[in-house]
């Protein structure tokens, strides 16, 4: 027969990933790292939810990346501080946000980095991304 069939090579439910990075309880004292690996994707949004101002412990976090794509790593990458380039603010501190880059990223790593400070181990948070072609 004269037919044709049409299908879709790639769906659109197929161009995004998502994850969870982090669901910590009771961060201890120190500097912890979360890695996207960007290679392929253009934008990506992370939602960090934590305990807000209630522990007496204090939580920064920033987001920093790298365009070094040679083998190295993620973890041993050389990275740049990109929070306020992308998102207008140097930091968020003790609060839940969502930070949208729609702008086409062309990074190969993004780090979400997180600093807790005060020795009580008292700070909860869990942090969310995803990533889109």
């Amino acid at each position: 027969t004269d037919s044709f069939k049409g299908f879709e090579v790639n769906p659109i439910s197929d161009h995004h990933v998502e994850e969870t990075l982090a669901d910590v309880t009771n961060e201890t004292s120190g500097t912890n790292h979360y890695y996207i690996d960007m290679d392929g994707y253009r934008y990506f949004s992370i939602q960090a939810e934590t305990s807000d101002g209630t522990p007496t412990d204090t939580l920064t976090i920033t987001i920093e990346a790298t365009n070094q794509d040679d083998g190295t790593a993620a973890a041993s990458c050389a990275y740049q501080d990109v929070t306020q380039a992308l998102f207008g603010v140097a930091s968020w501190v003790d609060t839940d946000f969502f930070a949208i880059a729609d702008t086409p990223i062309p990074f190969k790593y993004v780090r979400v980095k997180t600093v807790t400070a005060g020795g009580n181990n008292d700070h909860d948070y869990a942090l969310y991304a995803k990533r889109m072609f």
